[in-house]
């Protein structure tokens, strides 16, 4: 509960700056309250629907339509090194692994042909084609690149836009290409606008393998108000949920650090709001982060926050309560111990509760869960039935995975790692 507390003050921080009123603000914020009437939002608040878009295929992966958010990442690495690129790009992108936390789409950013050109040969020359995505910002360079790599991300800024449809008739070829607009002072509204123009341009010349997004610090509101412009036109092209956490201030706060990670609660938090939010929206068929975070560390938060809002289940689910009084085990302990003896099983979920009174309704959606309900007494429940009762804490977390196993959803540590390996 101490962790808890500084991490809570970080979730609402963004919405508390909000309510502060300024001098040379405060005219917009008295006509918040006299507005007549509130604009529908582009999703429901009550239940869960994911935005219809078209599926389209980038490399040899799916986005939009039924498949899962993919996920791209940047390569940080100066480009001028060649091999540290490539280095970074495989580690990344995992060519062997067949599923997992892994950057499906690798990012570079350069207006320079040759560039991509050397990073291409020299994964080449270690046998790997992962799906490559080159950042630009002259139409030229995405033009002659069209045909040479499977993403083109084509930067926009104010002034460079509206496209003729003459131009984009060039960008039609092997490359999926994304329009993101970098946010300068433009209202979301007219950013929406001018993406839902150019929308509907590259619908009427056949550039069907387009998607859309936003470069912003505050990325929820300008990209509710695409997903609205977007509802409004009938355009379903797929939308990329770009954001770039560099400019996020780690804290100092010792109960704000992650163990054994980069990741602290500033990073977190805010990432988590940012990219969480709008997928819970049901907005957003990618997920594109940037961060100072070591490239692990990014993979894990990415992964976690598609887990946590249930779009991708890559590891094991824990659902855990902060203890209390009730609590007569030490919580933090038995997790740890669970979690090293089952968290190599991907999409299950496990309960952890202190205590009867409010454990079995908090873990109600949980494959298994593991409950205290007496000094040095534990119960073991599959899904809200409980199978075995007042087990003496000793024995509870060998019962527990006996049960797993009984139940068929074990996996050997061994083996599964092996066949993640293979290619």
């Amino acid at each position: 509960p101490v962790n808890e507390v500084y991490f809570g003050f970080e979730l609402v921080k963004k919405y508390n700056d909000k309510l502060w009123v300024h001098a040379d603000t405060l005219s917009d914020f008295a006509k918040s309250f006299i507005l007549p009437k509130a604009e529908e939002p582009p999703f429901t608040p009550f239940e869960f629907n994911r935005r219809p878009s078209q599926k389209i295929v980038v490399g040899n992966l799916d986005v939009g339509g039924d498949a899962v958010p993919r996920v791209e990442l940047e390569v940080k690495a100066s480009l001028s090194n060649v091999e540290k690129v490539r280095d970074e790009i495989i580690f990344s992108a995992k060519p062997f692994l067949r599923d997992g936390a892994k950057s499906e789409f690798t990012s570079i950013t350069t207006d320079c042909i040759d560039d991509v050109k050397a990073i291409q040969a020299a994964l080449n020359e270690k046998f790997v084609a992962p799906i490559l995505s080159v950042s630009v910002s002259q139409m030229l360079t995405a033009k002659a690149l069209v045909n040479s790599v499977d993403k083109i991300r084509l930067n926009i800024k104010r002034g460079d836009v509206p496209f003729e449809k003459e131009g984009l008739q060039h960008l039609v070829g092997r490359a999926a290409i994304e329009f993101s607009f970098v946010k300068t002072d433009e209202t979301d509204t007219a950013i929406a606008e001018i993406l839902t123009r150019l929308a509907e341009k590259c619908r009427a010349v056949g550039l069907e393998r387009a998607m859309f997004s936003i470069q912003a610090k505050d990325i929820i509101y300008p990209y509710r108000r695409l997903a609205q412009a977007f509802k409004k036109a009938q355009i379903t092209f797929p939308i990329v949920l770009r954001y770039d956490a560099r400019h996020v201030q780690p804290t100092n706060n010792p109960h704000a650090k992650i163990p054994d990670s980069t990741i602290d609660a500033s990073t977190l938090c805010t990432v988590a709001v940012q990219l969480g939010t709008l997928l819970c929206d049901g907005i957003g068929d990618a997920v594109a982060l940037c961060s100072n975070l070591l490239r692990g560390d990014e993979l894990n938060l990415v992964y976690n926050i598609l887990q946590a809002t249930r779009y991708r289940m890559t590891k094991t689910e824990f659902i855990s309560c902060p203890s209390c009084g009730r609590t007569l085990f030490d919580l933090e302990e038995v997790t740890a111990k669970i979690k090293a003896r089952t968290a190599h099983l991907k999409g299950l979920k496990i309960g952890i509760m202190g205590c009867i009174v409010n454990g079995p309704g908090e873990m109600a959606d949980a494959d298994f869960g593991y409950v205290g309900t007496g000094v040095g007494e534990i119960s073991l429940y599959v899904g809200k039935e409980v199978v075995e009762r007042h087990i003496p804490e000793a024995e509870a977390v060998d019962r527990l995975v006996e049960l797993i196993k009984r139940h068929g959803k074990w996996q050997e540590p061994e083996a599964s790692l092996a066949e993640e390996t293979q290619s």
